[in-house]
């Protein structure tokens, strides 16, 4: 995606930049948006754990967390405004965090956890999307 628009690639480029065999990548992915899913998930499990680890119900701490994680996948949300997929990440990354357990919140009340999610979305918009 960096060199290419989504859209454009196909799935033998995607298999010859792999070095694996077309047959090997429809045994693990039924479509090139299977591939973008599947990172995804690996992104979102990376930050489940890092919060997890280190947040402990703290704003600041959540804060901080948030920053230094999507600067470190700054790249990555790029590429997907760059082909006009931000759109996904902002969405799917707003259905993570109102699933994200009440112990990150910690003593936050419900209407609080709803003000965060809201505000790291946000966020997240200003800081990459808008860029």
């Amino acid at each position: 995606m960096e060199n290419e628009n989504f859209n454009d690639i196909s799935i033998p480029e995607i298999t010859r930049e792999a070095g694996i065999a077309r047959r090997t990548f429809y045994l693990n992915s039924e479509s090139k948006q299977d591939i973008l899913d599947q990172h995804y998930s690996l992104l979102m499990k990376e930050y489940d754990d890092g919060l997890s680890a280190e947040i402990n119900g703290s704003f600041k701490k959540l804060a901080v967390y948030f920053f230094s994680f999507w600067k470190k996948h700054q790249s990555y949300a790029l590429l997907m405004k760059k082909n006009g997929m931000f759109h996904m990440l902002m969405n799917r990354f707003r259905f993570f965090l109102n699933r994200t357990p009440n112990y990150i919140y910690g003593g936050f009340r419900r209407s609080e956890q709803d003000y965060v999610t809201a505000s790291l979305t946000g966020i997240l918009w200003m800081m990459l999307g808008n860029g």
